[in-house]
């Protein structure tokens, strides 16, 4: 038996919070979950039933036919037969919510229903009275009770066959039933242990969660096979599913997937929820669902493999990524800049550091024999192999701008800036310019050819190099006064640019054809997938384009914010050596799987309903007859798209009135009013940014009847009047249709417009909780990890502007006999007080205070000369004392601080550390020199 606490290094990630009870839910405390055939999640709350759709929640109760209103658990059967365990025993509904017959009155004595397994044509449950099977009644009205073993409260059950079942007790024991007896089960591996949960593996081994956590039992044998805890997470299991690959394990308010091995599994997965885990459903695509004890719905997202967020350790937006050799690459971004071989999902990327890189975005990267050189927004830098960054070129006039694109070319480096572009040859720096046209802002560079150089400038165009010529090209639809943000070469001597908002492809005669326009700015960078598609780095995702029809066939933009999701800078879309995309954007390094993206199928519309106003239709076969007149019925669909957040778009054709489709729109529902006869078909499809157009769907075959009367020679009348209608009323009637359509466009911008302000509410309360995370709770200050951000922010800033920064480090003097003498509770009065002198001398806005650790602060003061900079510590100090805090340990008797001091003058280069270990040199100075003193460090 392999029996280990494990222990892991792979990242804890949280799930994504699908639906509570501001979305709908009648609970956020969700007991158990279904899915139906449909993809529809069927959630058992103690506040009555939900179905949710994607779209829609639906709620049933006592006021729906429901007996009760407290559900304890929801199953669905083979024939898509709802069934839900209560308090007052069970109940069965159909697919659309009808109240079925469940066991014959008076045959149901056994209480509460807290568990059912209704895989087998006989049901069974687990009860407040113990183990219960049901049989069908011989008319097939409902069913009656055929067998119970009074074993007292059953939490669990499971069939494990179409005649056995095995069952946990309330007391943690087992017993398996075959319908006409039970008996305990036995394995001498669990012995002393309390069995919560179980479940059934792939290959027939049995899954026992335990409170010491998860055994794997060969069933055949009854032998523990593997006994799993992990380290310092609580042992108990509160839920258990199973995947083809995967057991998915919830240890309370942590769920940890292991490979599927009976023998020695291993920790592939880890997510924390803020809340304990009830159930797990895992359902067709990979979605993991998580009913949560007072968080709602959770979902971990089938894309998670797909679409990955790379930690790199720091926070900040990727703007380079430079392929190094096969699986390695150098990083650049927002003062982010190291080389990295980048893992599997799990864990955390290490991305390899400098001692100091300039506090700046660095937008490119590239090495040589003689080092590494970065373009930064401060310049060019070069650092040898194995020494430290610095300026160079800071006398030449294009050098000494921002610089954008690095690239070796021939055996020279070339550097696109700001002011233009330059080349390096043998430590000597040239400009270059378009044959005596200056360059201006150059964006991007790329060899196409050994002979050929590309150039794509802001405001001057495209231009090629060769032959010691310069060439702009200008033929439409280029311009020689487009901004080109992107130049690939690709197969067959293609080239593909971004200008403005056009994607042109060249052709190996240089001959430019506009593929699509998508304004108002195409993207940032390309890279092709294949001969016929292109993928896109924009403002709004990765875009997958269909070169052919020019159509985006697919927008990623999946598990991060939109904003996150923005490309600024074209060296940000590169394959790694399986294929897959790495895409730097603001939200930091993200890894896109295309082929795996492409094996999700569109979504298929599902009819919901349809409401008929002023009419009774009569079902005749598959069609629907309704008599003419005046009546108006409406429609509403689903597509149950738990693949992406992005909910789905709809489109809508009634054939045989319109020839074409509508615009796709969000509101899933139409309407329809007074069709002349005939016959008539509505139809619809779903489409999402990610997978594109979904198959038709038929909704409605629809047979509007002309009236009994129009016989004979009112045929003739009737010929008359219908041609009247096509050439009159319909007429009107399609401008009465245009009218609704415009109002139900205006009704559905409406709805955008709320859904975008819900959404803006909704990153602005994801703000607000990075927000918290950023503050100490006792004092309300900043917490070290907001102190060490904003250090280095404010670093940047007084060199960007030329001011000076100082660093404050105190300490609070024999703090610890403040705590020994009248406890941490007073101790945590004094630090808030002290805070509060702290938060009270900074200028709001400009200057930091943070609790750094412990009895420590610190306060940044930016501006702030030397002599300003003692005057405000020395009057902080004094402020601390004069609180008249009691202190035994203190000389004085009084609560007081040291205070240590390290500046940076203007023009200075400090790094965040060597400015921390100064301050806390004075600080040490301070405390050495007799306390209730400030130091500054010379």
């Amino acid at each position: 038996m392999k029996s280990a606490a494990l222990t892991t290094d792979i990242r804890s990630e949280r799930p994504l919070y699908l639906l509570d009870s501001a979305g709908g839910l009648p609970s956020n405390q969700v007991h158990q979950i279904a899915c139906d055939k449909q993809n529809r999640l069927w959630l058992a709350t103690p506040a009555g039933l939900a179905r949710y759709d994607g779209h829609f929640v639906r709620e049933w109760d006592r006021r729906d036919g429901l007996q009760s209103n407290g559900l304890r658990s929801v199953a669905i059967d083979p024939h898509d037969v709802v069934w839900i365990g209560t308090d007052f025993g069970f109940e069965r509904l159909d697919i659309d919510g009808r109240v079925l017959p469940g066991v014959m009155p008076g045959s149901w004595e056994m209480g509460l229903c807290q568990a059912i397994d209704v895989s087998q044509p006989s049901p069974w449950f687990g009860t407040a009275a113990g183990l219960v099977k049901l049989e069908v009644t011989t008319d097939g009205s409902g069913y009656v009770v055929s067998y119970v073993a009074a074993v007292g409260f059953v939490s669990e059950v499971k069939c494990l066959d179409h005649c056995r079942v095995i069952a946990v007790l309330a007391a943690g024991s087992l017993i398996e039933s075959d319908g006409y007896r039970f008996w305990h089960y036995q394995c001498p591996g669990i012995d002393g242990r309390t069995v919560k949960h179980l479940a059934i593996g792939q290959s027939g081994e049995l899954l026992l969660g335990t409170d010491n956590g998860l055994y794997v039992i060969d069933k055949e044998l009854g032998v523990v096979t593997a006994h799993v805890t992990i380290a310092q997470i609580d042992l108990a299991v509160s839920a258990i599913v199973v995947g083809e690959d995967r057991y998915w394990i919830a240890f309370g308010r942590t769920v940890v997937a292991f490979t599927a091995d009976s023998t020695n599994p291993r920790i592939v997965e880890q997510f924390v929820c803020d809340s304990v885990v009830n159930d797990l459903l895992l359902d067709a695509a990979g979605n993991v669902f998580l009913a949560t004890n007072s968080s709602g719905l959770c979902q971990i997202s089938c894309l998670r493999h797909a679409v990955q967020k790379i930690d790199l350790g720091v926070d900040g937006g990727v703007y380079s990524i430079k392929l190094l050799r096969s699986d390695a690459f150098a990083i650049g971004g927002e003062q982010i800049f190291g080389n990295t071989t980048l893992p599997e999902q799990g864990s955390q990327a290490l991305l390899s550091r400098r001692g100091s890189i300039p506090q700046t975005t660095i937008w490119d990267s590239l090495e040589d024999q003689s080092g590494t050189w970065i373009a930064t927004g401060l310049g060019l830098f070069h650092a040898a192999p194995d020494g430290e960054f610095t300026q160079v070129f800071v006398d030449d006039q294009i050098l000494n701008a921002p610089a954008r694109v690095l690239l070796e070319w021939g055996d020279a480096l070339w550097i696109g800036t700001l002011r233009g572009l330059a080349r390096v040859q043998d430590g000597v720096a040239t400009s270059i310019d378009g044959n005596g046209i200056p360059l201006g802002y150059v964006y991007v560079m790329c060899d196409e050819l050994p002979s050929r150089l590309w150039v794509g400038t802001l405001g001057r165009g495209l231009w090629y190099f060769q032959g010691g010529l310069a060439t702009a090209l200008t033929t439409f639809p280029l311009s020689a006064t487009g901004n080109t943000y992107a130049v690939a070469p690709g197969p067959s001597g293609s080239v593909v640019v971004l200008q403005d908002d056009k994607i042109i492809l060249l052709n190996c005669g240089l001959q430019p054809t506009l593929i699509a326009a998508l304004p108002p700015i195409v993207g940032w960078t390309v890279a092709w997938v294949d001969t016929n598609t292109l993928a896109i780095g924009a403002s709004d995702g990765l875009r997958i384009v269909d070169i052919p029809s020019g159509r985006v066939t697919c927008l990623v933009q999946s598990l991060l914010r939109r904003r996150d999701w923005e490309f600024t800078n074209n060296r940000t879309l590169v394959r790694d050596q399986e294929g897959r995309f790495l895409c730097g954007v603001n939200g930091g390094l993200v890894r896109v799987d295309l082929s795996r993206l492409r094996s999700y199928a569109p979504p298929v519309c599902q009819l919901v309903d349809v409401v008929w106003s002023n009419a009774t239709p009569v079902r005749n076969g598959s069609s629907i007859e309704v008599k003419a007149g005046r009546w108006t019925f409406h429609l509403r669909v689903f597509s149950a798209w738990f693949i992406d957040s992005t909910p789905p778009m709809y489109q809508f054709q009634l054939v045989g009135f319109d020839n074409t489709w509508s615009q796709l729109q969000v509101a899933p529902e139409i309407s329809f009013n007074s069709l002349p006869p005939g016959r008539y078909r509505v139809l619809c499809r779903s489409s999402t940014a990610l997978a594109g157009l979904g198959p038709v769907a038929e909704l409605l075959d629809l047979v509007v009847v002309r009236p009994f009367w129009l016989t004979g020679w009112a045929t003739v009348l009737a010929k008359m009047v219908q041609g009247f209608d096509r050439l009159v009323r319909s007429k009107a009637r399609n401008e009465l249709l245009l009218k609704q359509n415009l109002a139900l466009e205006l009704e559905v911008e409406e709805r955008t417009q709320s859904l975008r302000s819900a959404n803006k509410a909704l990153e602005t309360m994801r703000d607000a909780y990075k927000r918290l995370s950023d503050v100490d709770e006792l004092t309300k200050l900043g917490n070290r990890r907001f102190f060490e951000r904003e250090t280095t922010r404010a670093i940047s800033l007084t060199q960007r502007l030329r001011v000076p920064l100082a660093l404050l480090i105190l300490d609070i003097d024999h703090f610890k006999s403040v705590n020994d003498h009248y406890g941490h509770h007073i101790g945590d009065d004094y630090l808030r007080a002290v805070g509060a002198v702290l938060a009270s001398s900074i200028r709001d806005g400009e200057d930091v205070a943070a609790r750094f650790g412990g009895e420590e602060f610190a306060i940044l003061f930016i501006n702030s000369s030397s002599a300003d900079t003692l005057i405000g510590a020395e009057r902080i100090r004094a402020d601390v004392e004069a609180l008249e805090l009691e202190n035994k340990g203190s000389k004085s008797g009084k609560v007081t601080v040291s205070i240590g001091i390290a500046t940076v003058e203007v023009g200075a280069s400090l790094s965040r550390d060597e400015l921390v270990i100064r301050a806390d040199e004075a600080l040490y100075r301070a405390k050495s020199g007799g306390r209730n003193r400030v130091e500054i460090w010379i």
